[in-house]
């Protein structure tokens, strides 16, 4: 079995669309970008199950931090005397996680916390308790790279700037560039405006902006 799987930190659940619309259009465009143009003669049992996992850090109401949700497909009325086999309709899932700034002092906390509360470390590696932690879930006793890596780790504020852009080595950077063009492209910003935006945020020349943003605008 294949899984397509589209991976989103988060910085703000609240924004001026529903993350959750957010989410199935991405996990829409990921499965129709299998196939490529579409004839009499396509074949449709090629599509391969995808999953689009939101992890959604601030900016969450109270009653729904730490919380999971899941999204998907389901056979809710069925007179047929022979049941569809699932994986013939369920295609998308949509997964979002919300956290919450919550600092953990070992006591029992929110409900779930627990359970995301190596996931919530993670992504406020500047809190006190960050190593000790991970510690828990990691064991460094006899890596000395782990605990370089650990001790410098940045959080998701510093690491994700404004529409999601990873700073980072090359691949990271190109990921950034990626992300940038598709949710420009998802918003309607203009291809102009958006090459602008790749020349501010990755100091790119005009002629290199235009090369990234046609390489990722084939794939929305």
């Amino acid at each position: 079995m294949n899984l397509h799987i589209d991976m989103e930190p988060q910085k703000n659940y609240s924004l001026p669309y529903p993350v959750e619309k957010r989410g199935m259009y991405y996990l829409a465009r990921r499965l129709s970008s299998q196939l490529s143009i579409v004839t009499e003669q396509t074949d449709y049992g090629q599509l391969e199950k995808c999953y689009s996992i939101w992890i959604c850090r601030d900016s969450i109401p109270k009653d729904e931090q730490y919380s999971v949700s899941v999204y998907e497909t389901v056979n809710t009325q069925n007179t047929s005397r022979k049941e569809t086999p699932k994986e013939n309709y369920d295609l998308m899932t949509l997964v979002v996680i919300k956290l919450g700034n919550m600092v953990y002092n070992g006591e029992k906390g929110e409900e779930n916390y627990d359970l995301l509360h190596f996931l919530n470390t993670v992504m406020y590696p500047h809190k006190a308790d960050f190593i000790e932690t991970v510690s828990e879930y990691i064991d460094f006793s006899e890596t000395e790279e782990l605990w370089k890596e650990a001790s410098e780790v940045t959080g998701l504020g510093q690491c994700v700037y404004n529409d999601g852009v990873e700073v980072g080595i090359e691949k990271g950077i190109e990921k950034g560039i990626r992300v940038l063009v598709l949710d420009s492209i998802a918003e309607q910003v203009s291809k102009e405006r958006s090459i602008d935006k790749l020349q501010k945020y990755f100091k790119l020349t005009k002629e290199k902006a235009e090369q990234y943003y046609d390489m990722f605008a084939s794939e929305a």
